[in-house]
């Protein structure tokens, strides 16, 4: 399988995965918040943690609807193949990610279960760039908030 990505509005894909119930109309998750939290990023772990695929997901804003946060109208999504049985060394993204990086260990490792090597390099490439262009004020806290970590 070559990386794939794709999109699909909100809309289309709670009813993909029946959190819209096609009778009554009624949304499970009505607000983002929820449906990302209890729905995609439980979905991002498993698949990333126990299967040889990963994907990642990227919101897409619409309009803004009168007054507040504009709404998310669709999800892109990045699956690629991640194979479990090659052996790659971790360490060196590992110690990059805690000493350059300014992550505490548990978000280093959270980081590595959820991303493939390549996205995560080319993650910290752009940070590194904005970093040196004096963009970012704290780089322990952009490249967690980068990478959705607590």
């Amino acid at each position: 399988m070559k990386n794939k990505t794709f999109s699909r509005s909100v809309v289309e894909l709670k009813s993909m995965l029946a959190i819209i119930d096609a009778k009554t109309g009624k949304d499970k998750y009505p607000k983002w918040t929820h449906f990302n939290r209890e729905v995609l990023e439980i979905a991002m772990r498993e698949i990333n943690g126990n299967t040889d695929l990963t994907f990642t997901y990227t919101p897409v804003y619409g309009e803004k609807a009168g007054r507040g946060r504009k709404p998310v109208e669709r999800v892109v999504f990045e699956v690629a193949y991640a194979s479990k049985s090659s052996a790659i060394d971790v360490t060196p993204i590992m110690d990059r990610l805690i000493n350059r990086f300014k992550l505490r260990q548990d978000q280093a490792e959270e980081i590595l279960e959820s991303f493939t090597i390549e996205r995560i390099n080319k993650t910290l490439y752009d940070i590194e760039v904005r970093a040196a262009n004096n963009e970012i004020k704290n780089i322990g806290s952009y490249t967690a908030k980068t990478f959705g970590v607590n």
